[in-house]
């Protein structure tokens, strides 16, 4: 038995404690979701379930060793771990996978009574029962194998035959239909009864699914356009902020900015500027989060757009206007008498006055802005001429982040937010440049650490070998390079020799969705990028 498991199974030590913070969440009910063919071993390492487990007698074998040695583990236990509510860990090894989803589904999410989020509908076959059939299934009927649980010499697994049994018992059926066996097909659409039986249970079907998103509908609460956009950036900013890593160069940029926030300069916003994919929102957000502990304890308030992220803020009029109405709120200003100007000239003299006059000393106001060059051209958005960035109360602090101007080419048009920015602001005190990262091996470590994961020295140096020989292009050896490439190696094992990694951003992310493609299938990854893409927000 136990070479069969040694063979079965590698250990895998790329596994390492999740911090408390990024841990997932213990579910209510139910074991937690881990993978069926993994489970931890010593000091968080992982044993990872090999293909070569074929043939099916191989796994058979291996799945009945496991279930003994959990049995004997948990002797004491077993009873009470068959309860429908019960989440032992035990049941992870002997409840099928159809099981545990009917758990997780019905059992463990909503286990009171009357409950309207499933539906159990339950198929019988009749026939005559002898020592050949099971559930009106004969046995010798080369169909039955579709509708019974059997080895593979074809006899019939009684165990699994006991936990359906009990499995059944667990819930009443919401609705349930008896048909004969058809010889040969076991339910043939083209039988009399059968069709009917198809006939009414798609009718069901399609009848709870409609009430259930009827019910749904009806107790949507309809969000506040203005807190709900609030939110989903704040939203934004925090996780981020939660995985922000000090380098070097970050809190060279951090510092300079907090000190802007403590003191100001001279009325004049401050500009965080760098190449794509620099980490600019990751310092943007890491400044959210201090800047918001600073108006909660100050009593002052703090609004966050991250400009690109949501429909409100890739245009500018919608962006002023998002920001008007949520300064409205915040300043206590009767919302039912603004009235936001179609004309953009006079929403823009809205703005600045929202921003200049209704903050106070006693109530100070932080506006940050990641990415202006995110914003199209619609009212002049990438010329910045509605960004108030001088002429500030000392009251009022701006803070906004962009990339080096950028030329026309292929089509695509340039911009120049950073000449602008700096012909208006004059005074490169109010400037601060995000360098290139130093150390990639502690940035890649702490984003792997996030995930639980690390990787063998051999896997680490070649990552460093592919930070070392990149182009200029591409964004090769930026925080974003490494952060996809940190994604990647989350899944090497530790028995895994070290793949060849691609130097640029867009390569990895089409290696990123060539494996999804792999794993999940290319048809359902197309579908589910083109639904993304084509939903209100995608």
């Amino acid at each position: 038995d136990r070479q069969i498991v040694e063979e079965c199974y590698k250990l895998d030590t790329n596994s390492v404690p999740t911090p408390a913070e990024f841990k997932p969440p213990v579910p209510a009910c139910g074991p937690s979701r881990q993978v069926r063919d993994e489970w931890d071993g010593v000091d968080e390492a992982t044993y990872v379930l090999q293909i070569n487990t074929k043939p099916w007698a191989r796994f058979e074998k291996l799945v009945s060793i496991l279930r003994t040695a959990a049995l004997k583990v948990w002797d004491s236990e077993r009873e009470a771990a068959r309860s429908p509510k019960s989440n032992h860990w035990l049941k992870k090894f002997i409840i099928s996978v159809t099981e545990e989803e009917f758990c997780h589904g019905l059992l463990w999410a909503n286990p009171e009574p009357g409950c309207t989020r499933v539906k159990v509908f339950k198929r019988s076959f009749t026939n005559a029962e002898g020592p050949g059939s099971l559930r009106g299934i004969p046995l010798l009927d080369p169909k039955a194998k579709n509708f019974v649980d059997m080895k593979e010499k074809g006899e019939v697994d009684r165990e699994a035959q006991e936990l359906l049994e009990q499995q059944k018992a667990m819930h009443k059926a919401d609705h349930a239909w008896t048909i004969p066996w058809v010889p040969g097909k076991g339910v043939d659409p083209e039988n009399d009864d059968h069709k009917k039986y198809l006939t009414e249970f798609c009718a069901c079907f399609e009848e709870y699914c409609v009430k259930s998103l009827n019910e749904a509908l009806a107790k949507e609460i309809k969000p506040d356009p203005v807190v709900d956009e609030a939110e989903r950036h704040l939203r934004f900013a925090a996780q981020r902020a939660r995985k922000f890593h000090r380098t070097p160069t970050a809190m060279t940029v951090l510092g300079f900015a907090k000190t802007f926030l403590d003191t100001g300069r001279e009325g004049k916003a401050f500009v965080v500027h760098g190449k794509s994919g620099a980490g600019k929102t990751y310092i943007m957000s890491e400044l959210t989060r201090q800047a918001a502990v600073q108006a909660m304890a100050s009593g002052g308030v703090c609004l966050v757009r991250f400009l690109g992220t949501t429909a409100a803020s890739s245009k500018t009029a919608l962006l002023l206007e998002s920001l008007v109405l949520q300064l409205a709120q915040a300043y206590g200003q009767d919302t039912s008498s603004i009235s936001i100007p179609s004309d953009f000239r006079e929403l823009q003299a809205l703005f600045v006055k929202a921003v200049k006059t209704w903050p106070s000393e006693a109530k100070q106001l932080t506006l940050i802005l990641d990415s202006v060059d995110q914003l199209d051209d619609t009212n002049g958005g990438r010329r910045l001429e509605w960004l108030p960035a001088t002429g500030l109360p000392t009251f009022v602090r701006i803070i906004v982040s962009s990339l080096p101007d950028y030329a026309e080419s292929n089509g695509k048009a340039g911009f120049k937010c950073l000449s602008r920015l700096r012909s208006t602001i004059k005074d490169e005190a109010c400037f601060s440049m995000v360098e290139d990262i130093t150390d990639p091996k502690e940035v890649v470590e702490h984003l792997l650490r996030l995930q639980g994961r690390t990787i063998t020295e051999e896997q680490m140096q070649a990552v460093l070998d592919a930070f070392d020989s990149r182009g200029a292009d591409d964004m090769a050896g930026t925080p974003l390079w490494l952060t996809l490439v940190a994604q990647q190696c989350a899944g090497w094992r530790s028995y895994d020799p070290p793949p060849v990694i691609a130097s640029s951003v867009r390569a990895l992310i089409l290696n990123l969705f060539e494996d999804l493609a792999k794993k999940r299938g290319t048809v359902l990854v197309w579908y589910v990028l083109a639904y993304i893409t084509r939903c209100k927000e995608g």
